[in-house]
């Protein structure tokens, strides 16, 4: 395809919405977007996109603004170019975040995009209010995901091997079940632990918990299993006593430590869950979530089961490749996005690009010069499809700037 840029540079100031979901920090988001800190209330999610239930405002010619879904639906659609016009309806297909994982996340896995739009048609059909407790699948849209940490990350992604898990279910006499179980298969195990009673549930946890219960979290590794378990026992045993059965999940998946820097992408089906850290998080549209533990939402147990993959999963870290001099993309299979970092400073003091369809960008670090306008630390902004653009840093210190676009 042949790309023809427009002449003039047009990039506009988005304000991302922030998300105050009660798991998140109230430090990460707003050092990042130089506001005052500690924020009032937690500031778990800052989303720049056009998803209706957290639109970014855009920044238009005298000083007008405006919700970008209604923009890209109104006056901005020519902006988005034909191809995502035709296949989007006028919004974005991908979803860009700021993340403060502050207390753990539910553990959680995505539809494919095919049983997404099954699962979507039969609950409009069931007439389920898509913000209804029970409702599963929000919207037809599958949810592939990438993230990228800016901090020192952990989570919980994908089980890990049968002989990895055994050596867990030897620890306790009261387990010795879930060890027949798994020498079945790590599906039978996990059916099993999803299903049964929570009297089952308590009695399989409670061994745990009389030993994590007077141990000093400081005293235990973010590498173990033992420190997640017993940050959930303090926040996720009900008022009746019971225990979460995702507790159990802890010892079945791969515990990760992230470096800043570091990338990872979660595909349908694959098991995860966010524990501690800061990091940029990319995703196709969509709202739809299969909960598993570690959460006081609706836990849907036959659709997770039904859309997981129930064996072992090595984690499907994402190298950046470089695509020219300043830029690095984090390549993954999904059509939906593409995350590109650009960095700006004495050794590629410029950068210039277009992007085949629209843009979203964040400043992490330093300042730099574009559209004839200087941007800082924390600004976001939009660009239009094929749009070439030219950024320069400004200062000593080194700009670094994330891109979410459509692959090219």
């Amino acid at each position: 395809m042949i790309l023809i840029p427009s002449l003039m540079e047009n990039m506009y100031q988005l304000s991302g919405f922030i998300q105050p979901y009660a798991w998140g920090g109230k430090s990460g988001i707003t050092n990042l977007l130089n506001l005052p800190s500690p924020a009032s209330q937690p500031q778990a999610e800052l989303w720049m996109g056009a998803h209706p239930k957290g639109p970014a405002v855009i920044h238009l010619p005298n000083e007008e603004k405006m919700n970008l879904n209604q923009w890209l639906s109104g006056p901005g659609k020519s902006s988005l170019g034909k191809k995502v016009i035709n296949e989007f309806d006028g919004t974005l297909p991908f979803l860009f975040k700021v993340l403060d994982v502050h207390d753990m996340l539910s553990i959680q896995a995505h539809p494919d995009k095919e049983r997404a739009q099954i699962g979507f048609i039969k609950e409009e059909k069931l007439g389920i209010p898509t913000t209804a407790y029970n409702r599963v699948f929000r919207d037809a849209n599958h949810k592939p995901e990438l993230m990228l940490a800016l901090t020192d990350f952990y989570l919980l992604h994908g089980f890990k091997s049968a002989q990895q898990i055994s050596i867990s279910m030897a620890r306790y006499e009261q387990w010795k079940i879930l060890h027949d179980y798994l020498q079945i298969s790590i599906e039978k195990l996990y059916r099993h632990i999803m299903t049964c009673p929570q009297e089952t549930i308590n009695l399989y946890l409670q061994p745990l918990y009389e030993e994590l219960v007077e141990k000093p979290l400081a005293n235990l590794l973010k590498t173990s299993p033992d420190y997640w378990a017993k940050k959930a026992f303090s926040t996720y045993t009900n008022q009746n006593g019971d225990f979460d059965r995702g507790i159990l999940s802890i010892f079945l998946m791969h515990i990760l430590k992230l470096n800043p820097g570091e990338a990872i992408y979660q595909d349908a089906g694959i098991l995860h869950a966010y524990l501690e850290g800061l990091n940029v998080e990319i995703m196709a549209n969509s709202d739809n979530v299969f909960r598993g533990g570690l959460t006081i939402k609706h836990i849907a147990v036959h659709e997770l089961l039904n859309h997981t993959i129930l064996q072992n999963h090595p984690p499907f870290m994402v190298d950046p490749i470089k695509i020219k001099a300043g830029e690095v993309k984090f390549p993954t299979p999904a059509p939906d996005f593409e995350l590109s970092q650009i960095k700006l400073g004495k050794t590629t003091p410029k950068w210039s690009g277009t992007k085949e369809g629209p843009t979203i960008g964040l400043i992490l670090h330093g300042k730099m010069k574009a559209a004839s306008k200087i941007w800082s630390k924390g600004d976001h902004f939009y660009i239009p499809s094929n749009q070439a653009i030219t950024m320069s840093s400004i200062g000593k210190d080194e700009a670094t700037i994330v891109l979410a676009a459509l692959p090219q």
